[in-house]
């Protein structure tokens, strides 16, 4: 993750990566796009999905980073 925030930082390249631990998006992401069953149900920044949020998108509660 950090290579490729100083790529997105230093090189100006757009990052598209599917992250699946809330912790990592917090940290990370600018923007996010959350698809169920291949369907969009939640795009937003960072600070708007919550542990609630994501029990309500993925029906479970979300994974932490060791």
């Amino acid at each position: 993750m950090k290579y490729l925030e100083q790529i997105n930082k230093e090189d100006g390249v757009t990052v598209l990566c599917s992250l699946h631990f809330l912790d990592l998006v917090h940290k990370y992401a600018d923007r996010v796009v959350a698809l169920n069953e291949g369907r969009l149900v939640f795009e937003g920044l960072p600070g708007e999905i919550d542990d609630k949020k994501f029990k309500e998108i993925y029906g479970r509660d979300a994974e932490r980073v060791g």
